[in-house]
C-alpha cells in the first residue's frame, strides 16, 4: 500500500471456518461447554464457532445495511447485506494521472467509485450510487482490512466502526486465537447516494 516506506497496510487474513472448528465445538458440548477463547487461552474447545468472514478481506469492501444491523453483528459477519460490491466488476471508466496523485474512476451495478492514490501517501475513496430502492434507514458500507494504524476520515455525514480482526488456528499447542488487525468501517445514510473515505 505504502511502498515507500514498505508499509503494507492490507495485510490481514480472511477469517475462514476450518473442519478443526467444528469439533471443538463438538468436544467442549460433549465436556459441558467451555470459556470463550481470549486472547492467551490455548485451548482445544470452544463454545461456538469463531465468525467467517462473508468476503476476502480488503481495502473499500463496499455494501449496503440494513437499519438493523449492529456493531456486534457486523463484527462478527453475522448477517447478510442488502447488496455488496465485494465481488462485483467495476469497468475502469477514467484515469487521471498528475504530479499530486493517479485518479481511477470505476464503475459498475449502480456504483461510481474513484481511488485516488496521492503523491503524500494518502489514498482516498470516493462513490456515487443509486440510492432508489433501500428502505428508510438502511447504510453505505465501506470496510478497509488494516494491519496498522493509519488515520481514516469518513464524509460526509459518516461515522466509524472499529472492530479487532482475529483468527482461531490450530498449532501443537491447541487453538491459538491471533489479532490479524482491526476493521475499519466507514457508514453513511444510503439516501445521501454519496461519500468518501480517506487513508492518511
Amino acid at each position: 500500500m505504502r511502498f515507500a516506506g514498505g508499509c503494507n497496510l492490507a495485510d490481514t487474513l480472511t477469517r475462514r471456518r476450518e473442519a478443526y472448528h467444528h469439533v471443538a465445538v463438538a468436544e467442549a458440548a460433549h465436556e459441558g461447554g467451555a470459556p470463550v477463547m481470549h486472547d492467551t487461552e490455548k485451548s482445544a474447545r470452544l463454545d461456538r464457532l469463531p465468525p467467517a468472514d462473508l468476503d476476502p478481506r480488503a481495502l473499500f469492501v463496499d455494501r449496503v445495511l440494513s437499519t438493523d444491523v449492529n456493531q456486534y453483528e457486523y463484527a462478527r459477519a453475522a448477517y447478510k447485506p442488502l447488496a455488496s460490491w465485494a465481488a462485483a466488476p467495476l469497468a475502469v471508466r477514467d484515469t487521471q494521472v498528475t504530479a499530486q496523485s493517479v485518479d481511477i474512476e470505476m464503475q459498475g451495478a449502480g456504483l461510481s467509485k474513484t481511488l485516488s492514490f496521492k503523491a503524500d501517501g494518502s489514498v482516498r475513496a470516493a462513490w456515487r450510487w443509486d440510492d432508489a430502492g433501500y428502505a428508510e434507514g438502511a447504510v453505505f458500507a465501506s470496510e478497509l482490512s488494516v494491519a496498522g494504524t493509519p488515520e481514516v476520515v469518513a464524509g460526509p455525514g459518516g461515522d466509524i466502526w472499529k472492530d479487532r480482526i482475529a483468527t482461531v488456528a490450530k498449532s501443537e499447542r491447541g487453538l491459538e486465537e491471533t489479532e490479524q488487525g482491526t476493521a475499519v468501517t466507514a457508514r453513511f445514510p444510503a439516501s445521501q447516494g454519496e461519500a468518501w473515505v480517506e487513508i492518511r
